[in-house]
């Protein structure tokens, strides 16, 4: 169903949202208020030019607010609403897809929004061109404005498809992180996430005296305009992607990605590290700038905490883990199979990171492959995959328990081991301190902190067993399952 006009969704929330008294009131309210502010602007203004141009900026970011605010918090509250209100089960049983849903409520929950927004539109337009603004940027800043409201939409969309209850104060907070995040990410080594933030495409088109560095991918200085757009557009093919699987599914079922988009979602998120970063970051002499050693531990620091959160998502339900089991035995399915344990994956999508540090090492210019500890960085990625394999199979053991929340308390008990470690070695620092290092070996960081050493290795390798032991635990639970009898016919 392409033609957005007869989605039976879009319709619902169009004929509820948009009655003709409630528009026409809504409609009268924004002329009124959009008068009282040009008549409590014109006693301020020099002139008329200097009144138009500021009431045309007030407007425009008043639009930017108030659209982006609003859409987030409407579309966050959307499909957990309808979970309290029992109404959810109508949605996943009609013959729509799931993609006409999705879209339907994308355009339809925040209709009212858009409606106010538009009946602003032409005085704000018109106010720009007689204050002598270009008619091509007043065309790209409601492009921008369009693409921007619909892709916090989306992410609203997203996080109330994984949520019980709807939390507007959270999601209205995660609207100013890309704000908050511009004068970091805009003078940061990665200046290309600031363009996460409508502000520098903006900043760029209306102050001819901004600072702002121009963002570069892979070396080649683009617009924040275009990048904001192609940041937005390619984040919201991945949250599409998740919803489109998921949005017909019980909450405890839902799996957003399966593991081969895993590892293409891990390959992406590198892709994206290497475009934006400077090319002069990175510098043999370091001084100011990066040696290729520590930016190398940086970039598997970073993979470490991807792997663990890609971990999290790849993690299997406890009535699909005892399918693939029986399926398994009766040579149906093998070990990778969608529905199995995780840690083959891991291995997979941990070679993807150390294979992208590679390719970028070998393509980084002014610096020799020869110069890059390409060796380092695969024992330290190593040592955070046996780390982060020993914590997803411990939460995967947590699902074959009675736990009514197994993630939320696997990550609880992790949290308790790492703040006992951190304990631990306070305290053997503070009576033997050559000896603490076999303590900091016991959580993933030091490995990025010192060269290999004995500790390191003494560390990594204890692990070994404790994954064979939770490997054990989970096949035992699982074969105990399978061999209860069936209930009789």
């Amino acid at each position: 169903m392409l033609d957005i006009s007869k989605n039976p969704e879009f319709v619902r929330h169009v004929r509820a949202d948009l009655r003709p008294v409630r528009a026409l009131t809504a409609g009268v309210v924004v002329v009124i208020v959009c008068f009282l502010m040009g008549v409590g602007m014109s006693n301020a203004a020099a002139n008329r030019t200097e009144f138009l141009k500021t009431y045309y900026y007030t407007l425009l970011w008043i639009q930017f607010l108030l659209l982006g605010l609003w859409g987030l918090t409407s579309c966050s509250q959307s499909i957990s609403r309808e979970r309290e209100l029992k109404t959810h089960d109508f949605l996943r049983t009609t013959r729509l897809t799931a993609a006409e849903l999705v879209a339907g409520k994308l355009l339809g929950v925040p209709v009212l929004a858009y409606f106010v927004v538009g009946c602003s539109l032409p005085i704000s337009v018109v106010s720009g061109l007689l204050g002598g603004m270009d008619p091509l940027i007043l065309i790209k800043t409601y492009a921008l404005l369009l693409a921007f409201t619909l892709f916090l939409g989306l992410l609203g969309l997203w996080l109330s498809m994984q949520s019980e209850r709807a939390n507007v104060g959270v999601v209205a907070i995660l609207l100013l992180l890309p704000l908050g995040m511009i004068g970091v990410a805009a003078e940061s080594p990665f200046p290309g996430f600031a363009a996460l933030s409508p502000y520098p495409a903006l900043v760029t088109w209306y102050d001819t005296n901004s600072h702002l560095p121009p963002p570069t991918v892979f070396g080649v200085k683009v617009s924040y305009g275009w990048l904001s757009l192609m940041l937005w557009t390619t984040l919201g093919a991945w949250m599409m992607l998740m919803m489109v699987r998921n949005f017909k599914r019980d909450l405890p079922d839902i799996r957003l990605l399966s593991r081969p988009q895993v590892l293409g979602l891990i390959a992406y998120l590198n892709l994206l590290c290497y475009a934006f970063v400077k090319q002069d970051l990175v510098s043999l002499k370091g001084g100011t700038r990066l040696t290729p050693a520590e930016f190398s531990t940086g970039v598997v620091t970073f993979n470490g905490l991807i792997l663990f959160l890609l971990g999290a998502i790849m993690l299997t339900s406890h009535e699909d883990l005892k399918v693939w089991w029986r399926h398994r035995a009766a040579g149906i399915e093998s070990y990778w199979s969608e529905r199995g344990l995780v840690w083959p994956w891991l291995v997979l999508a941990a070679a993807i990171a150390w294979t992208a540090l590679a390719v970028q090492a070998s393509s980084w210019q002014g610096i020799p492959v020869s110069s890059w500890p390409l060796r380092a960085a695969a024992f330290q990625m190593t040592i955070f995959l046996i780390f982060v394999t020993r914590d997803i199979l411990f939460i995967q053991s947590c699902y074959l328990t009675g736990l009514r929340r197994p993630l939320a308390g696997g990550l609880l008990y992790l949290i308790l081991y790492y703040f006992a470690v951190g304990i631990l070695s306070t305290v053997v620092d503070s009576v033997a301190p050559s000896r603490v290092g076999y303590i900091y070996a016991l959580q993933p960081f030091y490995a990025v902190t010192k060269d290999p050493g004995v500790d390191i290795v003494a560390g990594a390798a204890l692990q070994i067993p404790v994954i064979a032991l939770l490997l054990w635990v989970i096949t035992r639970r699982l074969s105990a399952a399978a061999r209860i009898a069936p209930a009789p016919r």
